[in-house]
């Protein structure tokens, strides 16, 4: 009996903009190179004896460095193993997904359920082409970078729920040697592979935070002096598409939402990344009246320890601290609730408005440059880093 560890590739420029990606062979983003190197570390203790890819870059990249770092043998790429063509949708957001084809994301969104896109692959091909794959890979304990839509496949073939998996998740699979594929471990999966696994699939898979306890976040209410945050909801739909508007977005990478259907679309995301840990998105309400201000939230930034934060206000909630006194709750609450080394706050080097409250909280800017936007255009932002140090300091 073989075993494989299939994993996902790092971040891709693709996946750091929120495009469907597919088939199309885009390259690892900076935040993807950094997740490679992070993996060598927790991988270090599998006793992989060759590391194998698909033959896109994003993949090959990702074995490459890990292989590199572990001193093992780089076998080749498996074609076999690249992600599904997904035709007109490559490259597109899921907001000029929801525009171009209405309703094609409907089923991916709930359950998972794959999309049958016009010019890709069918599902059922692109399946039976993943699971053929196998038979060429020769290690006795073998790494696989391959990608989401491939983790799916085995997942289908294996009888399992379909899930989305993050960049650099990864499970076993055990391949006999007729190149059936099972759901088996290593024999000694509880001897040393166990805690390296965890720290792949659960925390340092770099797309879910490292809570202290734990949370639902789908569930969370947060109290200041005049305002409070809400975990975002559907009831705040109708809401948030009158007000966030053409002229909020001004110095921000979302579009506005162009029907009542792309704002609960946001929510339906937002929520699921709640549920699987990743971002908290919160409406921010008058405590007295329960008025609605806008919103806010951290987000993954890329590893667990470097949260993103973002805030916006509706244009008749400006210029009365709200957005400052929000961010300083959401920051709180995360000192009391995550394992985080930074905060990260980015922002267009013309927002000053903005910028001030990155500033308030001690941040410094470590990092700028251009930034696309949704729409096309691009943002001239700012990085700002604020230490979780001067934060408990703050507090």
């Amino acid at each position: 009996m073989r075993y494989v560890y299939i994993a996902r590739h790092g971040q891709s420029t693709w996946n750091a903009e929120g495009r469907w990606t597919g088939a199309a062979d885009v390259p690892l983003s900076e935040m993807g190179e950094e997740q490679a190197r992070a993996a060598v570390e927790v991988m270090r203790g599998f006793g992989f004896d060759a590391v194998y890819s698909s033959a896109l870059v994003r993949a090959r990249r990702t074995a490459e460095m890990i292989a590199d770092g572990l001193g093992i043998p780089f076998g080749g790429m498996i074609p076999e193993f690249n992600e599904r063509d997904v035709g007109v949708i490559s490259g597109l957001t899921p907001e000029e997904i929801d525009a171009q084809y209405p309703g094609l994301l409907d089923t991916w969104r709930h359950g998972g359920i794959p999309v049958e896109p016009p010019g890709g692959e069918t599902w059922r091909a692109f399946v039976e082409r993943v699971m053929a794959g196998f038979s060429r890979v020769a290690g006795e304990r073998s790494l696989l970078i391959a990608h989401a839509g491939v983790m799916r496949a085995v997942a289908e073939s294996l009888g399992e729920p379909l899930r989305k998996n993050g960049n650099l998740e990864g499970r076993w699979v055990s391949v006999s040697s007729d190149h059936a594929v099972g759901a088996d471990d290593p024999p000694d999966f509880g001897n040393g592979t166990r805690s390296g696994l965890k720290e792949v699939t659960a925390g340092s898979d770099q797309n879910r935070f490292q809570f202290r306890q734990p949370v639902d976040l789908t569930t969370i209410r947060i109290n200041g002096d005049r305002v409070s945050l809400c975990s975002i909801h559907e009831k705040y739909g109708q809401e948030i598409f009158e007000e966030f508007t053409e002229e909020i977005t001004r110095y921000m990478n979302p579009s506005p939402p162009k029907n009542i259907n792309e704002a609960f679309g946001f929510i339906s995301r937002s929520r699921e990344g709640m549920r699987e840990g990743r971002d908290l998105v919160c409406a921010i309400v008058r405590r007295d009246t329960e008025e609605f201000l806008g919103c806010c939230g951290f987000h993954w930034g890329g590893a667990p320890s470097t949260p993103e934060l973002g805030v916006w206000l509706k244009k008749g909630a400006h210029g009365n601290g709200y957005g400052r006194e929000a961010i300083a709750l959401l920051v709180s609450w995360a000192v009391q609730h995550i394992d985080f080394d930074y905060l990260t706050y980015p922002v267009d080097r013309a927002n000053r408005p903005s910028r001030k409250i990155p500033e308030a909280l001690g941040g410094t800017i470590f990092k700028e440059g251009k930034a696309r936007r949704m729409n096309g255009g691009f943002l001239d932002e700012v990085v700002y880093r604020i230490p979780r140090k001067l934060i408990e300091k703050g507090c």
